[in-house]
Parts: structure tokens; C-alpha cells; sequence
């Protein structure tokens, strides 16, 4: 099954929102990320995409998504909230 057929159950996309949602909730939030996370998720991306799970399209859809999730921690870092 390729990427663009992947489903996510509904339970799993409430189970993600409640948990989203309380986050918000704790009074200080730190992240701690591995400086090579981009690496790895690179690494990760070649990989799917050399054994053709992922396409061309799949690759520039997780990008843009990055480059959001990017957008929106730095918006929380500039901020010290959560917007």
C-alpha cells in the first residue's frame, strides 16, 4: 500500500485531538528534539520513495507539511504561547 492510500482511523485522529488539545493546557512546554531530526526524516523519506511507497507528489505534500509544523513552532517560540 503506498502512502496516498493510507487511511487514518477516525479513533486515532480523536485520540490525537484530545491530546492536542490538553497539551495546550500544561503551563510550560519544552521540546527537545534530536538535532538530526530533519536528517532522519530525510533519510526516512529517500528511503520510502527509492522502494516506491511514496511518489513525487507524497514527498512535496510532506514537505509543505514540515515547513508548517516549522512555521507554527516557531510562531509558538516567538510567542511563548500557543497561538
Amino acid at each position: 500500500m503506498s502512502f496516498a492510500d493510507t487511511v487514518v482511523p477516525q479513533r486515532l485522529r480523536q485520540i490525537y485531538q484530545s491530546y492536542f488539545i490538553e497539551s495546550k493546557n500544561f503551563a510550560h512546554t519544552i521540546y527537545i528534539w534530536d538535532y538530526l531530526i530533519f536528517r532522519y526524516l530525510l533519510t526516512d523519506i529517500r528511503f520510502f520513495s527509492d522502494i516506491k511507497l511514496i511518489s513525487a507528489d507524497d514527498i512535496q505534500g510532506i514537505k509543505k507539511d514540515l515547513l508548517a509544523l516549522l512555521d507554527y513552532v516557531e510562531d509558538i517560540a516567538l510567542h511563548g504561547c500557543f497561538p
